[in-house]
């Protein structure tokens, strides 16, 4: 198959889809569109009908007020025709007012004067009946012969003595009223609207018709299977037309909105017939676009194809100038081709750079330990030879003061040489994730305190000051005492190695935002923010202070595991070289009435 036959079959493919969708988008808006003008009906409908049944409530409360005349009940019917006529005077939309007795023998006519000789036998029973019956009913279209064969919708209302009905109450309104609801509509000339009582007659209607007239066959078929509904068919006209219908819960009455068929259909056929049309013309196009693209587009391939050869030789085949844009993606394809080589190349030199940069960070991990090694050798053999020295001045006199001298000096340094070896047989247990704790309720404030005059005799040698603030309520944590004991002696040691003589230490147990702090501060030598990123690294000793002995270096790191396993975290901030140091353990709390563990032991005090 040729490429241009390809491509028509490709046109006609894609024109496809298009066309399905075009057709659902269609005949969802007209739909949507439909749905929206039956729905405006309903709701024109619901609202004349509230307007109709509002008239009605009005009369009915006018005759329920009437029916508590005292006049009736004196059996007065001179008296109460006097006050109906006054009241039929205020109704304009009544034509009558009749008080029948429960056989339907008029007592009392308003619009006839007294002593007139009244009917005896009532127009229309059905209503009369419900309302005898105990309960206020709304008529159909009705006509009086007594007064010219004239129109009117009965109203009746029972007036009840004792629980029975007496007399009936009749208001005989204009089926007027109801048409000049209809009117106030302002539908347009070629829309229809009629209000048909339940036996199918009209009382109202635009345009207007004699009342009492029946209804088209097909309202009154469509009206008599639903109280709302909507459908197509003919008005007595013979107009073609779409109603939609509502009937009244009120008096059973049926309202309805008929509009012409062509603003349901007509939107429908226009649009269709605007999609065939931009349809047909789209598939013109299509065609002369697809003959003059299928030129443009296989005179560059038929080239590229007797260039293909030049690919088997690693060249880049030289690309025909053509505007097709894939042909162009091609051509730049095969340049970034290229690029994309040599950024694989640069990739693989920026690797290498940091796997060199990784093995500079393993070298000087390595040196670090190296320097570490030899840091212990020597811390160890300082207070060993002091040992050493101490015995042997100890066997070499019987003096007592001298014994007593040397006993103290060799007790010093075994205590310097245990917390060393206490120290790394720690660091060893970090680094294998074997260090344990004991946890049990602790309470911060007694364990600060015994921790730390556990060092006051260390501080005193260098004339320091050492002040405790205790917490106003008990700080109680879950924690192993002793550890926690461990990490406030090495904070305490440091703050006392790196103040000089005469400075000044602080510890502060404190509760803040739902957790447990314990803050050791001193006026010593400070450090600089990046030796702070650095102090809890393993093997990192920082170059500054005071030559103390017995300081590996690796107190803070062995202090920051130690405050992890219990869940908490330690701080470090400085404002600077010589303006001292803060250090921050933040512990979970523990429950207020938890039962607190004994206190710690103190850590050796030098002596």
């Amino acid at each position: 198959m040729r490429l241009r036959s390809s491509l028509f079959l490709l046109a006609a493919a894609a024109a496809v889809p298009v066309l399905v969708l075009a057709l659902f988008a269609l005949a969802h808006v007209v739909r949507t569109e439909n749905q929206a003008i039956v729905e405006a009906a309903k709701v024109r409908n619901r609202a004349t009908l509230e307007a109709i049944d509002a008239e009605l409530r009005d009369s009915i409360s006018t005759l329920r007020a009437l029916a508590m005349s005292r006049t009736l009940d004196r059996g007065d019917w001179q008296g109460f025709h006097g006050e109906a006529r006054t009241v039929l005077g205020t109704q304009p939309t009544w034509r009558n007012l009749v008080l029948q007795d429960t056989r339907g023998r008029q007592l009392a006519n308003a619009r006839l004067p007294w002593g007139t000789r009244l009917p005896q036998v009532p127009i229309e029973t059905r209503t009369l009946q419900a309302a005898i019956e105990g309960r206020p009913t709304v008529s159909d279209v009705t006509f009086s012969a007594e007064l010219g064969n004239e129109a009117g919708i009965k109203v009746r209302m029972p007036v009840v003595r004792d629980g029975h009905v007496r007399q009936v109450l009749t208001a005989v309104v204009d089926p007027a009223a109801f048409q000049r609801t209809i009117e106030r509509q302002h539908l347009p000339g070629d829309w229809v609207s009629g209000l048909s009582g339940t036996d199918g007659r009209l009382i109202a209607r635009v345009p207007a018709v004699p009342p009492g007239q029946l209804a088209s066959e097909q309202f009154r078929s469509e009206t008599a299977r639903a109280e709302e509904g909507w459908y197509r068919g003919h008005t007595l006209e013979g107009r073609d037309t779409y109603t939609a219908f509502n009937r009244s819960k009120l008096t059973g009455w049926t309202i309805g909105f008929a509009m012409p068929a062509h603003l349901i259909v007509g939107g429908g056929q226009r649009a269709a017939a605007l999609l065939a049309t931009g349809l047909l013309l789209s598939l013109l196009a299509a065609a002369a676009l697809v003959t003059w693209l299928s030129r443009r587009i296989a005179d560059p391939i038929a080239v590229l194809a007797q260039r293909a050869s030049d690919l088997r030789a690693g060249e880049v085949p030289a690309m025909p100038a053509s505007a097709i844009e894939e042909l162009q993606v091609l051509q730049h394809a095969l340049g970034e081709t290229a690029v994309a080589i040599r950024q694989r190349d640069a990739e693989l030199v920026r690797r290498g750079e940091e796997l060199e940069q990784q093995a500079q960070a393993l070298r000087e991990v390595d040196a670090h330990k190296t320097r570490f090694l030899a840091q212990v050798s020597h811390e160890l053999r300082t207070p060993l030879a002091t040992v050493r020295n101490g015995m042997a001045l100890w066997q070499s006199t019987v003096d007592p003061q001298r014994q007593a001298h040397a006993r103290a000096l060799v007790d010093r340094q075994l205590a310097l040489l245990t917390r060393m070896v206490d120290d790394l047989v720690d660091i060893g247990r970090v680094g294998r994730g074997e260090l344990q704790l004991r946890t049990a309720p602790v309470a911060l404030d007694g364990l600060v305190q015994d921790c730390a005059d556990a060092l006051v005799p260390l501080m005193q040698q260098k004339a320091q000051q050492l002040v405790v603030r205790h917490a106003p309520m008990p700080v109680i944590v879950h924690a192993d005492a002793d550890r926690l004991c461990q990490v406030l002696v090495n904070l305490l040691t440091n703050a006392s190695r790196y103040t000089g003589r005469g400075g000044h230490i602080e510890v502060r147990v404190a509760e803040e935002e739902g957790e447990a702090v314990l803050e050791v501060s001193d006026d010593g030598v400070g450090f600089t923010q990046a030796e702070g990123v650095r102090m809890f690294e393993m093997f990192v000793r920082l170059g500054h202070g005071e030559a103390d002995p017995g300081s590996l270096g690796i107190g803070l790191t062995i202090a920051r595991t130690i405050v992890q396993l219990h869940g908490g975290r330690i701080e470090a901030s400085s404002a600077g070289r010589g303006r001292g140091a803060t250090f921050r353990v933040r512990l979970p709390l523990s429950a207020p009435d938890v039962e607190v563990a004994p206190k710690a032991l103190p850590a050796p005090a030098p002596l």
